[in-house]
Parts: structure tokens; C-alpha cells; sequence
């Protein structure tokens, strides 16, 4: 039995998800448990096309776990780690030394961009272990300090870096930029009028102080907060990787710009879907 670890997305935290795979005799079978989502248990299609795209079959029996088995796992995310622990348990490539993988794999072995990898990164450099992502998350990747990272283009480049044949490009750390590049959407210094709204929103700017603005439809309130995006100084480097790891966890494109984000809330959203609800199935 071989166990190669892979990762879970719970919010934005990443949680370690270990792949235990076991062959044994028989007709050909293969079975995943441990709470897998639709997304997961069709993953089994996709790493035996892409493992017999070189000419790696799978043969008898195979019980693949997913511990913890009480934590649901979600997305595509395990394709590469169970992809990696049937290798190693057939013999392709050799044990791993504690790594971290993720990545959705195509059916020729092509590795395709994930959500979560900035989650996956921070984990893997909070233990101490290599982190092997798709060439679509490397930049993500590259902006998270200490995590020893290398982008995968396909399986067979995996393979061949694992078994010490040939080997993948360590990333190296990018620097966001210092400056903001991006225009904001309203620029402050184009409102007219709206004195006492502007001289609140440069008090709240310069001592962090959060707002609350109160009036009629149509009175500028959106106007105002969008302008104050401008106005704020840029996201420092642990701000701007916590945005990213937001951003990464919902899937939307990469963007170094250290602007403040500025997101709008419909004005018939309910609290719950603004700040969360429901129960935690681990309370």
C-alpha cells in the first residue's frame, strides 16, 4: 500500500488529505471512499485514461482512500496525488519522501489549473514539504514565501522527475509590484460636491476606520466606496497574499495588482450569505 498526500479546500484553508491506494488480484475494480463529491469520484476516469496514455495499465482490484475519511473532499484537486500513488504503487516511480500534490489532469495526461493552489502552497511550506503544481498555478504559487514549488506541464514530466531522470524547475518567488498599475473605477478627486462624505472617507483612509453609509437611493453611497478604493494605500505583501488566497480558493483570475479589492454586494443579499451561516459538520 503507498499514500502520497493531496489536499482539500475548507473555506480558504487547505486542509492534508492523504491518498492510500491498494492494489490487489481480481477482475479490474476501482473503488474510492472517504466522503469523495461527484468532482472526486469521476476522477477515476480521468487518471486511468491519462496513466494508459503512458502505457501504464491498471490491473485487479484497487481500494483508493481519502483519510481523514470524515472530512468531504470536493473539486479536482486529487487527481494528480492519486494519480501519483497508483504509480508509486505499481511500481512506475518511487516512493515519495512526504511531497504535496494537486492538479486536475486531462485525459492525455495533461496537467490543467486547480482553484486553491495559493491554500495548497501555504500548507506545504507550513510543513516543511514540496508542493508539485499545474504550470497555470505557478504564479499564484510564486508569491508565497518559503514553499519549495515546481510546475508540472503533463504526468510523464512528473514521472520522469520523480524517478531522478530528468527534472522540473524549482519557482521562484515573484515580487508583486510596488506601485498600483490599475486605474480605480471612480477617482475620488472627479467627485464633485459630497464635501462631508469625502472628508469622512479621508478620515476612515488614513486611520483604518470602517464605514457605514446611511441614505436614499441614488445619493452616491457606491459612488463613494468605490472611490475610496483610490484613495487607500496599497496591500502590503501579507494583504496581498491573503487576497490571493481568496481569490485562488474561488477560482478567479490572477491578478498582482496591490490595489485594495473592492467587491459589490447586492442590496438584497441577506446577512447570512454576506458574513456565512449554516452548521459546521465538524461541530
Amino acid at each position: 500500500m503507498s499514500a502520497v498526500w493531496g489536499i482539500t479546500l475548507r473555506g480558504a484553508e487547505a486542509l492534508r488529505v492523504e491518498v492510500e491506494v491498494e492494489m490487489t488480484g481480481g477482475l479490474f475494480v476501482m473503488t474510492l471512499v472517504g466522503l469523495p463529491d461527484v468532482a472526486v469520484r469521476e476522477a477515476r476516469e480521468r487518471v486511468r485514461a491519462a496513466l494508459r496514455s503512458l502505457d501504464i495499465p491498471l490491473r485487479g482490484r484497487i481500494a483508493i482512500n481519502l483519510a481523514p475519511a470524515d472530512i468531504p473532499k470536493e473539486g479536482a484537486l486529487l487527481d494528480l496525488p492519486i494519480a501519483v500513488g497508483l504509480a508509486v504503487q505499481g511500481g512506475v516511480v518511487p516512493p515519495s519522501a512526504g511531497a504535496l500534490f494537486l492538479g486536475e489532469l486531462a485525459l492525455d495526461g495533461r496537467l490543467r489549473g486547480v482553484r486553491g493552489a495559493v491554500s495548497g502552497a501555504i500548507l506545504a511550506r507550513d510543513l516543511g514539504v514540496p508542493l508539485y503544481v499545474p504550470r497555470e498555478n505557478e504564479r499564484e504559487v510564486s508569491l508565497v514565501d518559503g514553499v519549495k514549488a515546481y510546475g508540472v506541464p503533463d504526468l510523464a514530466a512528473l514521472f520522469r522527475h520523480l524517478r531522478g531522470e530528468t527534472f522540473l524547475p524549482l519557482l521562484e518567488r515573484e515580487e508583486p509590484p510596488e506601485e498600483a498599475f490599475e486605474t480605480p473605477e471612480v477617482d475620488f478627486r472627479e467627485i464633485k460636491g459630497q464635501s462631508q462624505a469625502k472628508r469622512a472617507l479621508e478620515i476612515a483612509a488614513a486611520g483604518h476606520h470602517n464605514l457605514f453609509m446611511v441614505g436614499a437611493p441614488g445619493s452616491g453611497k457606491s459612488m463613494l466606496a468605490k472611490a475610496l478604493r483610490g484613495i487607500l494605500p496599497p496591500l502590503s505583501r501579507e494583504e496581498l497574499l491573503e487576497v490571493h488566497r481568496i481569490r485562488s480558493t474561488l477560482g478567479l483570475p490572477f491578478d498582482v495588482s496591490p490595489l485594495p479589492p473592492f467587491r459589490c454586494v447586492h442590496h438584497t443579499a441577506t446577512t447570512p450569505s454576506v458574513c456565512g451561516g449554516g452548521c459546521d459538520f465538524q461541530q
